[in-house]
């Protein structure tokens, strides 16, 4: 299985879920199905079923297959209210708070992570490694990388957030990530989050996020802050009072 073929794979569902071939909540046709139906091997369909899930775009049933998110008891209307009220905060507001909870959710995983969620990292990571080219691709397993983060903390609630705030911010935000510096960038940002993740250090993986959240806002704001300025006070970088983040 090539990774340009699994990946075109993934862009397609995704541009199908997006244009509302399938509606939130509607199973997808099964693999055997979508592999006919796209001239591909079920393999190469599982795969990027992974990537689309990674995502945040389906869950997958192991018994039943693959749905599209976000249908449940009113959730879609609810999600998407939150992340438009969300959408209109300033970059500063979503920088401090990720700083913090991001943080704290990559020492979590650092602790909790198990041998698949190390697994659906690393294969992030590479899928990552292998879009430099290809902004939009790279873009979603950055999200899909975070989302694996929250997921190996073995808390659902950190994983709502997620899902919520990179939605939220990816409406408001100029893209950085099409620029090709930026996305080298991002990219050693991850290695250095992976390594300390799958090395079981909580601190280290902490220092590793907030080196990441302010190199997001370097690059996503004319002013700069010092990267040194990382691991004791993100708040302060960002202008605000100083304050030791805990």
């Amino acid at each position: 299985m090539t990774r340009s073929l699994r990946d075109r794979i993934a862009e397609q569902l995704a541009r199908d879920i997006d244009a509302a071939r399938w509606l939130p909540g509607e199973q997808l046709p099964g693999e055997r199905v979508l592999a006919q139906r796209l001239g591909v091997s079920r393999p190469v369909v599982r795969e990027a079923l992974r990537i689309i899930e990674g995502a945040g775009l389906v869950r997958i049933d192991a018994m039943r297959g693959a749905f599209v998110r976000l249908d449940v008891g009113g959730e879609l209307a609810l999600t998407g209210h939150l992340v438009a009220s969300l959408s209109k905060l300033s970059l500063n507001h979503f920088a401090e708070a990720r700083g913090v909870i991001e943080g704290h959710i990559a020492g979590l995983a650092a602790q909790n992570a198990l041998e698949a969620d190390i697994e659906g990292l690393s294969f992030y990571l590479e899928m990552m490694e292998g879009a430099l080219e290809n902004p939009e691709l790279f873009k979603q397993a950055d999200i899909a990388f975070h989302r694996q983060l929250s997921v190996a903390t073995q808390n659902p609630i950190y994983v709502a957030w997620i899902d919520v705030v990179l939605r939220a911010l990816n409406q408001k935000r100029f893209d950085a990530t099409r620029l090709d510096d930026v996305r080298f960038r991002i990219l050693e940002c991850h290695r250095d989050i992976f390594e300390a993740v799958s090395a079981g250090d909580p601190e280290a993986a902490r220092r590793a996020v907030e080196a990441h959240i302010v190199q997001f806002v370097n690059d996503e704001r004319v002013c700069p802050i010092p990267v040194a300025w990382v691991g004791t006070d993100v708040a302060g970088a960002l202008g605000a009072r100083p304050r030791t983040i805990q």
